[in-house]
């Protein structure tokens, strides 16, 4: 291939095929670009409140209408069905877990955004800063959920992480929120490093940054027969990596950050961290987990496909003790810490800890399993309970800072007598929490169910006893909460918390519950919508 003929595929590539399926991240690009325009030329005092979160609600509106399933001429099965397409020539991947959590995030900024424009976080100076930061890692966490080259794992992860450190500090009178985010900072910057060095590893030994590639190295390795030292060495490179991950995820043992940067931080930050982040990090471990283990047998030729299948059964398993492990440990220790808490914040970045365990099950589930079906099963039981938990915990985001605007507190006691004067806010809020321990007949019920039964059939059923068990232990300080607000007469010393369900936060509140009890009723929609995503997503 000659030099021309390079630049004429390269050319092809990029205008042809990636710059129109990269259409939404371009959109939050020229968001950014826009408002700091603003800023520069019209100044804080006119380039106001009001109009930076208009310019970011159309940008994360045309980022959504440019994505599928939702592109024009495209329909939701067309597009979820569809062949996987490599974008930037295979750094980064358009298939059905790209279509499907990257029109999740941009719903979700579009919602913030709109929640956004009724508290009391944001006033002419800081707005245009907040939404910088905001779409930015938005951006970084749309490549994390579509990287397809080790390069864009580590550039999408990092792109996310650093304005969320920016943003736990963005209250910058709140000492407790500084010292928090240096604590974010400092744990965060180790795991990358940590990860980085685990990518280099693996890379080096494997001979490429390219997930399939890296994937397909490592299946003739094992097909081959891997060495003790290899073996240990891939090991080793995969548990680095793992650290690095974990940490997004808030996965034990690197989730210390996650209690204090919830308390330190605002409730709209720590809704934004809770939710976005780790519906990102989930897309890019899932990534990672499908590139180095589900592997394409063309790429290996010269090998049965059945023997590729049965040599690739200790990485597979080896993974699957490795998350299995994890979201264990990581569900039991989220719940069992709730326990003592009389913060709502720090209350619900445990309960945030204890969901990234339940959802590391069905990961686990992909990774030990060699059947298409299961892989398929697994991966719509995930992407429900994803969007199950967008709802259920922004609600309760949403009601824990309408109390803390109302109160001036995030304690658990200034919920006392919620009912007795915003009825429909505590209804709201009684749901969410329910839903959340996974309470019949509401979305959390339908997520766990779907996770649960997924993780039984692929034979890990350790992973579900454990998880009930968690589900039964949570039920316990969820109630509490729920007693505080719903139950408990007004107290005498204070004002019991009186917050309109037909303001604006209000309205969103009302809104966001309506998915919340309808994803539990109605299941098989987005059971099937899944399903055909995951068709161009496994190989």
């Amino acid at each position: 291939m000659t030099w021309y003929t390079q630049i004429d595929a390269l050319l092809s590539d990029t205008f042809g095929v990636s710059l129109g399926n990269f259409g939404g991240e371009l959109a939050l690009c020229v968001t950014i670009v826009l408002i700091m325009l603003l800023r520069a030329f019209m100044g804080a005092s006119r380039a106001s409140r009001t109009v930076t979160l208009v310019l970011t609600m159309l940008g994360f509106l045309v980022a959504i209408l440019l994505q599928h399933p939702f592109g024009i001429g495209c329909s939701s099965t067309e597009c979820a069905t569809s062949a996987a397409t490599p974008l930037f020539t295979g750094l980064l991947m358009q298939d059905g877990l790209t279509r499907f959590l990257r029109p999740l995030l941009l719903v979700f900024g579009l919602l913030y955004t709109l929640w956004l424009a009724r508290t009391k976080l944001l006033d002419a100076d800081n707005a245009s800063d907040y939404f910088v930061m905001i779409l930015g890692a938005m951006v970084g966490m749309c490549l994390m959920v579509s990287a397809n080259h080790m390069l864009m794992v580590f550039l999408g992860m990092e792109m996310a992480s650093v304005p969320c450190y920016a943003l736990a500090a963005f209250q910058r009178k709140n000492r407790l929120g500084a010292e928090s985010a240096l604590k974010y900072a400092v744990f965060g910057a180790a795991a990358a490093g940590t990860m980085l060095y685990g990518i280099s590893v693996l890379c080096g030994i494997l001979g490429s940054a390219e997930l399939p590639v890296m994937g397909s190295r490592l299946a003739e390795i094992m097909v081959n027969g891997c060495s003790f030292l290899t073996a240990f060495v891939l090991a080793t490179s995969v548990v680095l990596i793992a650290v690095g991950l974990a940490f997004k995820l808030s996965a034990v043992p690197f989730q210390f950050w996650v209690p204090d940067v919830f308390e330190g931080a605002a409730a709209e930050v720590a809704c934004f961290l809770s939710i976005a982040s780790k519906a990102a990090a989930i897309g890019m471990t899932l990534r990672i987990l499908l590139g180095l283990l589900n592997v394409d047998p063309t790429l290996l030729p010269n090998f049965a496909p059945e023997s590729i299948v049965l040599a690739m059964v200790p990485a597979k398993k080896f993974a699957a003790i490795l998350i299995g492990l994890l979201s264990v440990v990581t569900c039991t220790y989220g719940n069992l810490a709730a326990y003592a808490q009389t913060n709502l914040k720090r209350l619900l970045g445990y309960s945030t800890i204890a969901h990234a365990g339940y959802m590391l099950m069905p990961l686990a589930a992909i990774a030990v399993t060699v059947d298409s079906n299961m892989e398929t099963e697994a991966f719509t039981a995930l992407g429900y309970y994803l969007v199950a938990y967008l709802f259920m915990n922004f609600v309760a985001f949403i009601v824990t800072a309408m109390i803390r605007d109302n109160t001036g507190s995030e304690a658990i006691e200034a919920a006392t007598g919620l009912s007795r004067r915003s009825p429909g806010v505590a209804i709201c809020f009684a749901i969410a929490l329910f839903s959340l321990v996974g309470v019949p007949p509401l979305a959390g019920f339908a997520g766990k169910f779907l996770a649960f039964a997924t993780v039984w059939k692929s034979g890990l059923v350790t992973l579900v006893v454990i998880g009930i068990v968690n589900s039964l232990i949570s039920l316990f300080y969820y109630l509490r909460v729920v007693k505080v607000a719903v139950v408990d007469p007004e107290p005498e010393d204070m004002d019991a918390p009186e917050v309109s369900a037909l303001d604006g936060s209000g309205l969103l509140c009302l809104a966001l519950t309506i998915p919340v009890v309808l994803l539990g009723l109605y299941w098989n929609g987005l059971i099937q919508y899944l399903t055909t995503a995951a068709a161009s997503t496994f190989r």
